[in-house]
């Protein structure tokens, strides 16, 4: 279902791949975009906790799970009080969790097969980012690492997600019914 961990060797650099304007006005820009979703979030892919250091989420309402232990490991540090709201994804059931949107930043949503984010419960609410097709990820270019993932068209990801919106966001693609 999700892509093997494949980030943990690139876990203690990966914050400090991201520290540019470019990166800073994106990680701007998503945050307004997510402001005011209601409920509980699943930061899918939460990696060293991105969507915390750019929006703040209650501990009441936050949940995370990504593939990497060391990644989870830098999350774990950077925001302690937050420290058993994460988990790897093997440990995650989804028929037992309780929230009301998911979430999966800059291409996190790219990790998992398809046919696992539609497995998704009706009336969530939903924003997925993926790769566009034809992208080679910056965390490759600048890290030295390449690493493997799902690619979905613009067209595949309106008819698995048809009560969404796929928007464009520079080299991503957004899945969003908020």
């Amino acid at each position: 279902m999700y892509a093997v961990n494949q980030y943990g060797a690139i876990a203690e650099s990966y914050d400090s791949l991201f520290k540019d304007e470019v990166s800073i006005e994106e990680n701007n820009k998503i945050a307004s975009m997510l402001f005011d979703v209601p409920g509980i979030i699943l930061d899918v892919g939460c990696g060293t906790g991105l969507l915390l250091d750019i929006l703040k989420v209650p501990l009441d309402e936050y949940f995370g799970i990504d593939s990497s232990n060391e990644m989870l490991e830098i999350f774990r540090k950077k925001h302690p009080k937050y420290h058993n709201l994460c988990i790897p994804f093997e440990m995650f059931n989804l028929k037992f969790m309780v929230f009301n949107t998911i979430v999966a930043l800059f291409g996190s949503a790219s990790y998992i097969e398809i046919e696992a984010l539609m497995d998704i419960p009706k009336g969530k609410n939903l924003f997925l980012m993926f790769y566009k097709e034809n992208y080679h990820p910056v965390t490759y270019e600048r890290s030295g690492y390449e690493l493997e993932y799902y690619e979905h068209l613009k067209c595949e990801l309106e008819e698995g997600f048809p009560h969404c919106e796929v928007k464009e966001f520079g080299n991503y693609y957004i899945v969003t019914n908020i």
